[in-house]
């Protein structure tokens, strides 16, 4: 969308199998162009996410029942995909690389993002007209809403280590954060208005937010503190308590964001041209540009490489994120704009077509079904 908030791959502390839920937050959209229809929720963007259910190639049947995600299906999935409906108000499951439809879970409120740890383990969803972050888990993906007054929640990302969840919202200008042991938000942060993609740096020291989807200014928060007196090492990481410590002009409007994994550098993507800056994590001067294609990109990085899709461009590229070296570049559903990748596959959602697409790592296309009439965000997560 024209966002995106990145799927959560690691355990998450403090919450064990009995618990029914974890976390996912955001969106209302704050000051959205029309250009950028993708990571809105305005009246006229619902209207033509709803109008895109013509569009497409074949829906997925659902497999209907209770049970654990998966249960159901013939064989074991590889990867599973968390897919947000936000025009049917559901919660896809489906089976990856197969794009079989295996459950569909009513979230009200017109979920946008999600992010989620495994089959068995917690899910964090956002709904941006109830301005209400939800974590679901449990064999029944039953739910409950975190607690604290939201705005317009928009993104989330889960802090290396797992303890803690990050949500900006765009209304308030807060990066608020949410303890998941305690499944509530144990501090608040003001870091400009209209927060929205943000990212950590692999340590969890850094953390960057956009403000904005069309945005002139990145916030540069730190999570480290001096350790306990007495005792000797370097800074200690606490992500309950960030504090802003920079801002960055990026020298374009600023979209999405996210660290290469060696922590060095930041790409932040383009929402007004075709081309992605490449940040030093450490002086925030800009060290590289590279090719994006129609703006506004999002990115996602697996190995060596880095997912770069075009939604209005109708492509998917990948490239080396080391040398920026654009490697492949192959055709994509229209509307395509949030990514993730994991295991051997990348897969994309389409707003606009309602579609699934599943590629390999070299980008050959393995499948594409469409199963909704929006499908808003996507997460990879393990069976």
């Amino acid at each position: 969308m024209p966002a995106r908030s990145r799927a959560v791959r690691g355990p998450v502390a403090g919450l064990g199998p009995a618990v029914a839920v974890a976390r996912f937050a955001a969106v209302a959209a704050f000051g959205l162009a029309p250009a950028l229809p993708g990571c809105g929720s305005s009246a006229a963007e619902r209207s033509v996410r709803r109008a895109a259910a013509s569009h497409g190639v074949r829906t997925a049947a659902p497999e209907a029942g209770p049970g654990r995600l998966g249960r159901r299906h013939r064989g074991t999935p590889r990867l599973l995909a968390l897919v947000t409906d936000p025009a049917g108000n559901r919660l896809l499951v489906v089976s990856v690389p197969g794009i079989r439809l295996l459950r569909a879970v009513a979230v009200p409120g017109e979920p946008e993002y999600v992010a989620g740890t495994s089959a068995g383990g917690p899910i964090a969803v956002v709904s941006a007209r109830s301005a209400a972050v939800r974590l679901l888990g449990g064999p029944q993906l039953l739910g409950v809403r975190v607690p604290g007054r939201l705005v317009a929640p928009h993104v989330t990302a889960l802090a290396p280590g797992g303890d803690f969840l990050y949500v900006t919202d765009d209304g308030s200008g807060r990066a608020d954060v949410i303890g998941l042991a305690r499944q509530r938000i144990v501090s608040r942060r003001f870091v400009g208005l209209g927060a929205h993609h943000l990212a950590f740096s692999p340590t969890g020291g850094q953390v960057w937010v956009v403000l904005g989807q069309s945005a002139q200014t990145v916030a540069i928060l730190s999570t480290t503190t001096p350790p306990p007196s007495g005792v000797t090492g370097g800074n200690w990481v606490n992500p309950a308590r960030p504090r802003v410590v920079a801002h960055l002009d990026p020298g374009y409007r600023a979209h999405d964001i996210k660290f290469t994994p060696d922590g060095r550098s930041v790409w932040i993507t383009s929402a007004s041209g075709p081309t992605i800056g490449v940040f030093d994590a450490r002086t925030h001067r800009l060290r590289r540009r590279i090719s994006g294609g129609a703006p506004p990109q999002h990115v996602v990085f697996s190995g060596a490489f880095a997912y770069v899709t075009s939604g209005y461009g109708s492509t998917i590229e990948q490239i080396s994120w080391r040398t920026g070296r654009v490697l492949r570049r192959v055709r994509a559903p229209y509307g395509s704009f949030e990514l993730d990748a994991a295991g051997p596959y990348v897969v994309t959602s389409s707003l606009l077509r309602g579609t699934v697409a599943v590629y390999d790592r070299d980008l050959r296309l393995l499948h594409v079904r469409r199963v909704a009439a929006t499908a808003e965000d996507v997460a990879l997560v393990s069976p």
